[in-house]
């Protein structure tokens, strides 16, 4: 069972590095679109 809760949390921070990195992605975007009009 210790090993399911150890992969399911390295999971939870995997996925939650993904949508903070995606965030950015799409903060930067905005801010060069806003940039080009």
């Amino acid at each position: 069972i210790h090993d399911v809760v150890l992969t399911t949390a390295k999971a939870n921070l995997a996925f939650q590095l993904v949508m903070e990195i995606r965030n950015r992605l799409i903060t930067s975007y905005q801010e060069v679109m806003r940039m080009q009009m």
